[in-house]
């Protein structure tokens, strides 16, 4: 099984991170002081299973600047992993995609599609 993952812009395809993290992945338990992140922990813990997800997604969990400062702070305890809005050197957006492909000795087979 392999991933694969093109990206595309209009620039020369120098790509760099930018501050900005709209998608995050849940890595581990760790202690928190608050119940409400205690429990968005759980609950990320639960629906997304250590897959990627979009910040918007937990919209009505809580107000935008809650849920930002709750996921900073699940971040800086090293519970959450944070992936970063990618952009192209000069300015220009980046467009990600990801395909899994399973390969074996009579072809391949893209499991994603």
């Amino acid at each position: 099984v392999i991933a694969l993952e093109p990206f595309v812009t209009g620039g020369a395809g120098y790509v760099e991170d930018t501050k900005e993290v709209l998608i995050f992945r849940y890595l581990r338990e760790r202690p928190v002081r608050l119940r409400m992140t205690r429990e968005l922990l759980r609950d990320l813990k639960k629906m997304y299973n250590g897959l990627p997800f979009a910040e918007r997604w937990l919209a009505k969990r809580m107000s935008k600047l809650r849920l930002r400062l709750t996921l900073r702070e699940l971040v800086e305890v090293g519970a959450l992993w944070p992936y970063h809005v990618l952009v192209e050197r000069s300015g220009k957006k980046v467009a990600q995609a990801e395909h899994t492909v399973l390969v074996t000795e009579e072809g391949c087979e893209v499991l994603t599609v």
